[in-house]
């Protein structure tokens, strides 16, 4: 795991946490990394979305709580692969 490289950013506030997420968002794109087409796809309609309902928009605990599902999810794949 990357983050075992790096264990003062398990000590970091969640603002900066989230901000450090922000700065390699940027980072990557900037290395214009191609994602694919339906990855673009999805994430323009979900910030369109989020755009246009910012009320129904998910809180920073909800989107911890779907990100820890998903890691699970591929942590079992790697397993039955």
């Amino acid at each position: 795991m990357i983050l075992e490289k790096f264990p003062d950013v398990r000590r970091l506030p969640k603002s900066e946490k989230a901000q450090l997420v922000s700065e390699l968002i940027d980072e990557l794109c900037d290395a214009e990394v191609e994602l694919p087409a339906e990855l673009l796809a999805a994430i323009e309609e979900r910030v369109a979305f989020n755009d246009a309902h910012p009320e129904q928009a998910p809180s920073m605990a909800a989107l911890a709580a779907r990100l820890k599902e998903l890691k699970a999810r591929i942590a079992a794949r790697r397993v039955h692969a």
